[in-house]
């Protein structure tokens, strides 16, 4: 393939005949460095808007599912030294990566993202510039009446595999004995070809930081992961898996950002065709394909949107969705290979054995993975209850208990939904991680739907049903929920009639 666009290339010089010559040969015509910026620039608008909703077939799935799994890895790194050198963009500093590594970094006037590269520094090397450039100029647009506008790229190269699309939100860990936040500090609006940032807890709190501020910092330049993972390796291998652990931190108070910095949530799911067909160096697989939504990193309402979108066009597209894209909420972690699942090795082995070529030996080290250095934190909660456990547990239920207190319901309703989200609080230290992850899971669905204008009865049945289910399991400790869920069905049932 390659000899063949070489040829192409080559091909393309154009002979000309002058008036009483000779036929001679012209120079190739060559574009000016900013006319190739400028196509670039044209060629990547697309996909530095939010909005954008696109699919495409998986080429390669099982180098897609490496790069899914390998931020579990992220936390185990080589110390740091040497020269000090300075940025003010990323694709500055991704094109230098190569000298990058163990050396200090500046890093001036970058905004903040708590979203992060699915394959760090991809994005701008060279064949991820090529995908997108590819992409940019060779798609298709489909207005389907349910799901509103679709991008189907055709290229050459995959845009997802290839290209660098796509983030991913992690989980804090804690590396070398400190608790650590991962980010991305970002210049241009798409935080896919961001740097990667492990950010100290204690700079975070020390500057009352807030994601989408513009800041300037220094750290350490690290690698990613140093666990002999030889498929992760060969998964980011355009460019090197860096990043800056961060040292200092200075806001930038009176700088404002302009723009919403672009996240792009992407899932893989499958059709249930069966089939494969190889086309040059790449195998198809007839039943597994990407879909992924491009949305401003604004809130979580708008990543349960993006969400809900991505499930929609699976369900419709007669698939079940396999991966998920965020380890701090749990979104999709019923997902055969969500990150939930991934870290309570609750997740479907064959799946990976199936689409990867080393599959079981990627799956052994998934099931060494120890989630003994993720960070447990205190949430304190409206009614002044303290929330002590898991990160993600806990924030999910501080997020259930604000939303009824911020909620127009009614009063009776209101009040029964705000003590049970403190209980359940309160019971998740009696609980094994699984279980109060779910319990949480099921906190959230039913604030959701008691507080929305049309509650859905199957919806919040199921939450109750496992609510009771995990409070019944502890006894005694779990008999006020069961006492507040037996005052809070008569409401919800005359909220929501019907079967």
């Amino acid at each position: 393939m390659a000899k063949r666009k070489q040829s192409e290339v080559g091909s393309s010089k154009r002979q000309s005949t002058p008036s009483g010559r000779g036929k001679t040969k012209s120079k190739p015509r060559q574009r000016s460095p900013q006319l190739v910026h400028k196509t670039r620039a044209a060629d990547d608008a697309m996909w530095n808007q939010p909005g954008v909703q696109a699919a495409a077939h998986a080429m390669h799935p099982g180098q897609f599912v490496t790069q899914h799994v390998a931020p579990l890895f992220f936390g185990r790194t080589r110390p740091g030294s040497g020269k000090h050198l300075t940025f003010a963009r990323e694709d500055l500093f991704w094109a230098e990566c190569e000298k990058l590594p163990f050396k200090t970094v500046q890093l001036n006037g970058f905004r903040l993202s708590d979203w992060f590269p699915r394959a760090p520094g991809i994005f701008w090397s060279h064949h991820g510039r090529r995908a997108r450039e590819y992409s940019g100029r060779y798609h298709e647009r489909v207005e389907d009446p349910e799901l509103g506008l679709i991008v189907n790229p055709h290229a050459k190269m995959s845009l997802i595999e290839e290209g660098g699309m796509g983030t991913i939100r992690l989980r804090p860990r804690c590396i070398e004995n400190t608790d650590c936040w991962f980010g991305t500090g970002v210049v241009g609006p798409q935080c896919a070809g961001g740097i990667p940032l492990a950010i100290p807890d204690a700079l975070m709190q020390e500057n009352s930081l807030v994601w989408g501020s513009s800041v300037e910092l220094s750290g350490q330049v690290r690698y990613l992961q140093d666990v002999g993972l030889d498929e992760t390796a060969y998964a980011v291998r355009y460019a090197r898996p860096l990043l800056v652990l961060v040292e200092e931190l200075k806001v930038i108070k009176d700088r404002q950002p302009k723009e919403s910095i672009v996240v792009s949530p992407v899932v893989l799911f499958d059709t249930g065709q069966d089939w494969r067909e190889r086309v040059g160096h790449y195998d198809i697989y007839g039943g597994m394909r990407y879909t992924f939504v491009q949305c401003a990193a604004d809130g979580d309402t708008t990543t349960d949107i993006a969400a809900a979108w991505l499930e929609r066009y699976a369900t419709k597209h007669g698939g079940r969705v396999i991966t998920n894209f965020d380890e701090q909420r749990p979104i999709m972690a019923d997902a055969p290979l969500s990150y939930q699942r991934l870290v309570r090795k609750t997740y479907d082995r064959t799946i990976i054995e199936h689409l990867h070529m080393n599959g079981g030996k990627l799956a052994d080290h998934i099931d060494h993975i120890t989630m003994e250095h993720a960070m447990s934190v205190s949430v304190t909660l409206g009614d002044g209850n303290v929330i002590q456990g898991d990160f993600v547990v806990a924030n999910s239920i501080r997020d259930s208990f604000n939303r009824v207190a911020e909620s127009n319901s009614n009063a009776k309703l209101k009040k029964l939904l705000v003590q049970l989200s403190s209980q359940v609080g309160t019971l998740i230290k009696h609980l094994d991680a699984e279980r109060a992850e779910a319990i949480a899971r099921d906190l959230e669905t039913l604030t959701k739907e008691a507080t929305s204008a049309k509650p859905r009865r199957k919806w919040w049945e199921l939450s109750v049903q496992g609510l009771k289910d995990a409070a019944t399991a502890v006894r005694d400790v779990g008999k006020p929920v069961l006492e507040t869920l037996k005052l809070l069905l008569p409401v919800l049932n005359s909220a929501s009639p019907g079967p």
